[in-house]
This record gives C-alpha cells, structure tokens and sequence, in this order.
C-alpha cells in the first residue's frame, strides 16, 4: 500500500477509496444523497478501483481464513468459523438492513430501488447457478486388459522350461510352459498297455463266439477307454498353451522354473491387446455425475501420449464407495495422484485411500486399445454440460461436511 501511494504519489489512498465504496453504497444501492470524494481526473478513477479492489481483498481473505480455521482445527475451528463469519460478514449485513429498515439522519433509503435490486440480484445468482459446471469432471484410472484369461495348470508337475517372457505377444495355441510329470506318463502307458491286451482279448472271445465274456470284455475296454482319453489330455495339458491372442503378463515367471504346482495352481495370464477396459476411482462429489453418465461417452486421456481417438464408454459404477485400493499404480506410495493412509496398526503394506471413492469401469473402443498399454495411468473426463453449477456446489458441500463428520 505504501510503495503504491509513493509510486503514484496519492495520499490517503486507503481512506479516499474507502470513501468512494460508501459513495456509491448510498448513492446507487440505498438512492439516498452523496457527494462522491473531492478528488478529479485520473486520481478519482485510481482511488475507485484501489476502494474496489481492496473491498474484494478483504472479503477473499475473510473467506480463506474461515476455511482454513474450519479445515485445520477440525470441530472446534468450525466454531470459530461460524462466530467470525458472524462478526466480519453478519454485523455490517445487519446494520444494513438497520438502515434500510430506520434510515439514517441525513434521509431515508429508497426501498423500492432496494427491493428492485435485491430481486434482480437474486434473479441473476439463481440464473447463474442453473448454468452448466464450466469445468470438467474428472477421475483417474488404470488400464487393464479385458477380459484377463488367467491361466492355470490342468495337470500336476514341475516346470520343465519357459517358453515365453513377461510382455511377450503370443497366438493362440503357442506354448508358453513345458511341465514334466512322470508318473503321470508311466500311467498312462499302462492304461495303453491293458487297453491293447483287452482289444486281443475280445477278438478272441469274438472268435470263440463266447458272448458273456464279449459283452463282459466290452465294459472293460469301453472303461479303459475313458481312463486312456483322461490321462492323454492331462498329459497333453503338461504343455500349458496360451487360449487367445494376446501378452503375457506374469511378473515373477522366471521364480517357476524348477517348481512344483499343483492342478489349478495359477501360472500365468493372458491379456488380448484388442479389448481393453480402464478402472478409475471416483470421489464422492463427483459420483452423481459420473452415475449420470453410464453407458454415455467419456473422455480418454493418456500420461505419456496423446491419443488418436479419446472416447470411451462408462459401462459401470459400483453402488457403494470404499476404501480399498483398486491398483497400486493409482496411489501416491506408487507415483499415482490418489492420497493414502496407512490402517489402525500401522503395517507398511496395508494401506488403504484416504477418502472413501467408487470404482467404475470404462470400455475403450477396440480401435483405441492397441494405443493404450496395460498398466498405464490415464485421466477420464466428463465434459461441460453433465452438471449444473448448484449440483456441483451441493456435491462438495455435501463431501466436505461428510469428511468433517468422519474426523471428528
């Protein structure tokens, strides 16, 4: 304030610019006589917009020190909030409305430009809130593939040799582990091996004409069959071959090489490079709108490239918020843009996000996924227009009293 009344060689800037505020208070909003302040030229303008800008100052920094006090000191500085909102912004409102109400010594307000103005005002306020949110709402996510094909061993044995690495492209039918298993294989030798003595046997008793012991013989190998053909897939899966098209997802492959699984153990995954789905997190006051939009199109943004095509779909959103991380790529721990707290006990790897946030999911178009990698962190939004502006101001009232509730 000093080097500006130095610099513009203006003394009382302060207090002429307080006197032009009131100016116009009385003059234009109460219709009562003023003079406006002695000053001329461009030393009038200048202590106008000094009175204005400072007048605007003030009621910015009231406002931030209330949310920092209700913000910082919890229930108790919700307290002081209200007591000074009360004090800087409810006592100048009052004697206000005294005024409008008793007058003043010097005259009386016009009530009716009053009352005009304070329609008007209100007419426009209701007007602006029933305008479209002019920003874009928005969610993180992580992309994954869909659907996953998560491959486990048909058959018990130990991994022989690894055909395929973590990221490979594989076609259907490729081999991607070699088990060994042998007395799976010395069984079914054995099956063969009674399997041929009982197709001698029946050719015999054909040959006899002995029908009890064909019909007899007949069960026999009509069982020896079915063991035969049980035993040949399970051999036949000790080589573990990819479903689909696809790459290979598997982090700690190499720790199988040498190891024992057992039948349903899982191996390894497969994820087509065709179809993909991204999964986001999304806070509380965003949910009525992101719900708004299911099966509508969304906008893609990727972290590390731009896309040629950006929409997707919003196919799902679960119906209750949580806690639990969806993807370790999504928290902060992990790089990602999600705030996380550690549980009750204090254990390092269980971490849980610091707001409760629903999981939704988003389908990418097929021309769309062999752009994005599995893993990759991207930004969905919804554009202007999904939201009136009092929706969103409720939205985050509503979340920012439902926080204050949960810390208390």
């Amino acid at each position: 304030y000093y080097m500006l009344s130095d610099a513009l060689d203006y003394q009382n800037l302060y207090q002429t610019g307080q006197q032009y505020i009131d100016y116009v208070r009385r003059r234009y909003l109460l219709g009562m006589n003023a003079s406006p302040p002695a000053d001329e030229g461009i030393q009038r303008w200048i202590a106008c917009v000094y009175g204005v800008s400072s007048l605007i100052w003030r009621i910015l920094f009231s406002l931030g020190i209330l949310i920092a006090a209700a913000h910082f000191f919890r229930g108790a500085g919700i307290i002081l909030a209200v007591f000074s909102g009360l004090v800087w912004f409810g006592l100048p409102l009052a004697r206000f409305a005294l005024t409008v109400v008793y007058g003043t010594a010097t005259g009386q307000p016009d009530r009716r430009r009053i009352s005009l103005i304070t329609a008007s005002a209100i007419a426009a306020g209701s007007l602006i809130m029933l305008l479209p949110w002019p920003g874009r709402t928005v969610a993180h996510g992580i992309v994954e593939f869909s659907p996953m094909q998560t491959i486990r061993a048909d058959s018990a044995g130990f991994v022989e040799r690894i055909h395929v690495r973590p990221g490979q492209i594989v076609q259907a039918g490729d081999a991607l582990l070699k088990l060994t298993n042998h007395e799976l294989v010395r069984e079914l030798e054995d099956i063969c091996l009674q399997l041929q003595i009982a197709t001698i046997e029946q050719r015999i008793h054909h040959r006899d004409n002995d029908m009890a012991k064909y019909l007899a013989g007949a069960k026999k190998l009509e069982s020896l069959q079915e063991q035969a053909a049980q035993r040949q897939a399970q051999v036949d899966a000790l080589t573990v071959r990819a479903p689909i098209d696809g790459t290979v997802i598997a982090n700690d492959i190499q720790f199988l090489d040498g190891k024992y699984v057992e039948m349903g153990d899982e191996l390894l995954s497969v994820g087509s490079t065709e179809q993909k789905e991204i999964r986001i997190a999304i806070c509380e006051e965003d949910e009525d709108e992101f719900r708004r939009t299911v099966n509508h199109a969304v906008r893609i943004r990727a972290s590390c490239h731009p896309l040629p095509g950006d929409e997707g779909t919003l196919t799902t959103v679960l119906p209750r918020a949580t806690r639990r991380i969806p993807h370790l790529g999504l928290v902060a721990s992990h790089g990602g843009p999600l705030a996380v707290q550690s549980s009750a006990d204090d254990a390092a790897d269980d971490l849980r996000l610091a707001t409760p946030h629903f999981e939704a999911v988003v389908s990418v178009p097929r021309q769309l996924s062999p752009q994005l990698r599995a893993g990759e962190l991207c930004r969905v939004s919804i554009g202007r227009g999904h939201q009136r502006i009092y929706e969103k101001c409720w939205a985050l009232a509503r979340s920012w009293f439902a926080a204050k509730s949960g810390q208390s």
